[in-house]
This record gives structure tokens, C-alpha cells and sequence, in this order.
């Protein structure tokens, strides 16, 4: 077994609870962004509260996609959509489309923005 020398030891140990919070992040937006639909019609009545909800929510959900090193414009569910469409069955991309259906069926496929994706860093 290779020894990791004490720079790089160190570089992880800096790195590790940066990893860590974006996991945390990413798992607390995905649980709030899917059920929307919920939180606009019932929890949140007042026409200004669900307006001002919605677009945070929304915002979350293309801050999620930005994390992921997608297109800051695009939401991450029209991400999801755009790969299942095209047929990658890759088990990232499955594991979200199941999750997001699990709130909504087929809820990649109806978020799919067409418009979207030009300026993603990392290519699907």
C-alpha cells in the first residue's frame, strides 16, 4: 500500500467537511424542493407567502443543479428529465428519477426545460 504523504493528508482532512456539507446540502434541498406542489397549495394559502415560497424553492432546486455542475438557469428535475429522455440509464440519474417520482409521477419528464442546459459545466 502507496504511503499519502502529509501534505496530501492534510489536504484531505481540510476537504472532508467541505464534502461532507455538500452532501448534508444537497439531501436537505432535494427534500424540500420535490414536494412544492404541497407546501404552495396547503401549507402556505396567502397568494404573496406561496408566490415568495415557490420562487425559493425553485431558486434551491437551480442551486442544487449549479452543485451537480449543471446550468445555473435550469432546475435540477429538468436535468433528471433531460437524461432520462435521452435514454442514460446510469444509476445516478435513475436513483434521482425514482425519487422524484416517488412525490409525482413522472416529475423529471413535465420539469423538462427545453430552453435550458447550454452553460452546464459538467456534460451528461
Amino acid at each position: 500500500m502507496k504511503k499519502m504523504s502529509f501534505i496530501k493528508f492534510i489536504a484531505w482532512l481540510a476537504i472532508l467537511p467541505v464534502i461532507f456539507l455538500c452532501v448534508i446540502c444537497h439531501l436537505v434541498l432535494a427534500l424540500i424542493d420535490v414536494p412544492a406542489h404541497f407546501i404552495q397549495r396547503w401549507v402556505m394559502p396567502d397568494p404573496i407567502v406561496r408566490a415568495w415560497s415557490w420562487n425559493n424553492l425553485l431558486s434551491w432546486s437551480q442551486k442544487f443543479n449549479v452543485y451537480h455542475g449543471g446550468d445555473p438557469d435550469e432546475t435540477f428535475s429538468s436535468r433528471v428529465g433531460k437524461n432520462v429522455r435521452r435514454g442514460d440509464t446510469g444509476l445516478y440519474w435513475r436513483f434521482w428519477n425514482w425519487f422524484l417520482n416517488f412525490f409525482e409521477d413522472n416529475h423529471a419528464g413535465k420539469s423538462i426545460e427545453p430552453g435550458e442546459g447550454d452553460a452546464q459545466i459538467f456534460k451528461d
